[in-house]
């Protein structure tokens, strides 16, 4: 991946209760990393997802609403 050229924090992200980092890379990749735990984690998100790894099954027959 690139270095880091711009990073964006944001505590409390629109008041839904977790964090947020916003970053871009020198290679103009970009994206969104929201920090969070299981008793919040269904306003982590909303719409399509795609799972790349739940050891623990936590996101098995989740389905986040659009927001």
């Amino acid at each position: 991946m690139g270095r880091p050229v711009r990073q964006d924090d944001h505590a409390n992200f629109e008041g839904l209760g977790f964090d947020l980092v916003h970053f871009e890379l020198d290679d103009r990749v970009s994206g969104e990393i929201a920090f969070g735990h299981t008793g919040n984690f269904l306003s982590l998100h909303g719409g399509p997802y795609e799972v790349l790894l739940d050891r623990i099954g936590l996101l098995d027959g989740v389905h986040f609403p659009l927001l």
